[in-house]
């Protein structure tokens, strides 16, 4: 049975995304970030570190965000769940 998309639904499905991405890309970042602010330094480049850092952190969130995206929709919910449907076209 097809239902609508109110606000409250929405809503639920955006906060299921929205922890996920919040959370695993703080770790994620914080790890990546990490590991390369400290491989810089260790090269003997402390001054790239923060900058290397920052960039490994930042693209760590696109995979984040696609996992935690598939994650949100693919959550079992309690009256309903999300389905992709082709159009007959």
């Amino acid at each position: 049975m097809e239902t609508e998309l109110n606000l409250e639904k929405l809503l639920g499905i955006w906060w299921s995304f929205a922890w996920r991405f919040g959370l695993a890309s703080i770790v994620s970042g914080a790890f990546l970030g990490g590991i390369g602010g400290f491989i810089a330094g260790f090269n003997g480049h402390p001054e790239l570190a923060p900058t290397v850092g920052a960039l490994l952190g930042f693209m760590s969130s696109f995979p984040v965000s696609v996992w935690a995206l598939r994650a949100a929709l693919l959550k079992k919910r309690s009256h309903y769940r999300i389905m992709l449907i082709k159009d007959s076209e």
